[in-house]
């Protein structure tokens, strides 16, 4: 379910890519998580680079070398699969783009993270005054 790309569901369970673009707001498909950043004509389809990934056989701490790393969608790609990827390229506005999309996938993590210590925490104060409430009567 993590390295597919194009569908939704399989065996009634969402697919990464699907929650990926569940809430999407913009109107393309491509356009999820960073690749939506900056409008470089070059790029490739994050979809297209997965399916290449895959169809390769790549493994999570195996390499990918993108020598024109452009807009960094098969870095970010890559880095969603736990690949790791090399990228160079000669032009500095590049370079600063695929850092920026790829370092930004972190926050992610950070903000699921900090999304379910407050649900816990709310939860928790909830159920203590549930608790003291029915202590009370």
């Amino acid at each position: 379910l993590k390295r597919l790309a194009y569908f939704k569901t399989i065996d009634g369970k969402a697919t990464d890519y699907y929650k990926l673009i569940k809430y999407n707001r913009t109107k393309s498909v491509n356009q999820y998580l960073t690749h939506w950043i900056y409008p470089y004509k070059g790029k490739f389809h994050p979809q297209m680079i997965r399916a290449l990934l895959n169809i390769l056989k790549l493994v999570a701490g195996d390499t990918v070398l993108d020598n024109f790393i452009g807009s960094g969608t098969t870095a970010v790609e890559s880095q969603l699969l736990g690949i790791n990827c090399i990228g160079i390229d000669i032009s500095p506005l590049c370079v600063l783009q695929s850092k920026v999309k790829t370092e930004s996938i972190y926050v992610i993590t950070q903000i699921e993270e900090l999304r379910e210590e407050a649900v816990d925490s709310f939860n928790a104060s909830n159920s203590n005054t549930l608790f003291s409430q029915q202590e009370a009567t």
